[in-house]
């Protein structure tokens, strides 16, 4: 199996990715739009091929078992596969027809993206069927959070005044859930088969849900940041 990407470090960075901010007046070159679509259509351009890989990986870690695939699984990768391809449809239609109107249709890609993200971070884990390698792929997804945090620690760390304390309190309640999650994660390490199996799926919605919160506080910190470079 190639190597793939983790899908939730790209789409963080591409989250984190303050592109050119210009002038808001009605002047907003054409030169200016191209440089911005240009941008921002090769960083998601880069998450959605990974999304892609994801989705890959997902349905031949089903197929592995050697059972036909339920439906509910034939549901679940055609609803990620058709939600990818949505995101990848608007994306080429992408206009940047106004300042304002460019980072409102850019904002709601990002938001979807990381949205699918998550969705695929917790259908991943799920089609682990065999305890063990489950373990491993929460822990190893655990370890890309702790990255995604550090990534917006950095960012935090260049931030003044009240954003930075904004910054510093969503990052230590980040920190806080993730904590909780690597708690769960030992106490399962030393569960029985009934106690596992009836906490694993709680544990993989749980991790998904804390990589779409830092993806949201990924892309309220870019915007915020959009928002004092662009007063």
């Amino acid at each position: 199996m190639k190597k793939r990407h983790n899908i939730a470090t790209v789409a963080l960075c591409f989250g984190l990715a303050v592109t050119g901010c210009t002038d808001r007046s009605d002047e907003w070159s054409s030169e200016d739009a191209q440089m911005q679509l240009d941008s921002v259509r090769t960083s998601m351009n880069t998450a959605l091929d990974n999304a892609g890989d994801q989705i890959a990986d997902i349905q031949e870690s089903i197929n592995a078992t050697g059972d036909e695939m339920s439906d509910e699984w034939k549901e679940t990768v055609a609803d990620l596969k058709n939600e990818r391809d949505a995101i990848s449809t608007e994306l080429a239609e992408l206009k940047a027809e106004s300042h304002d109107q460019f980072e409102e249709a850019q904002s709601d890609l990002e938001m979807r993206m990381n949205d699918l993200d998550s969705r695929i971070v917790k259908a991943r884990l799920e089609s682990v069927e065999a305890r063990d390698e489950f373990l491993m792929a929460v822990d190893r997804q655990m370890n890309a959070i702790d990255d995604q945090i550090d990534q917006l620690q950095a960012k935090a760390d260049n931030a003044s005044g009240d954003a930075a304390e904004q910054y510093d309190e969503t990052i230590a309640d980040l920190r806080e859930q993730r904590d909780e999650l690597r708690s769960e994660w030992n106490d399962l390490m030393n569960a029985s088969e009934e106690e596992y199996r009836d906490a694993r799926e709680d544990l993989a919605e749980a991790v998904a849900t804390l990589d779409r919160k830092i993806g949201q506080a990924a892309q309220n910190m870019k915007e915020k940041m959009q928002d004092m470079m662009n007063a």
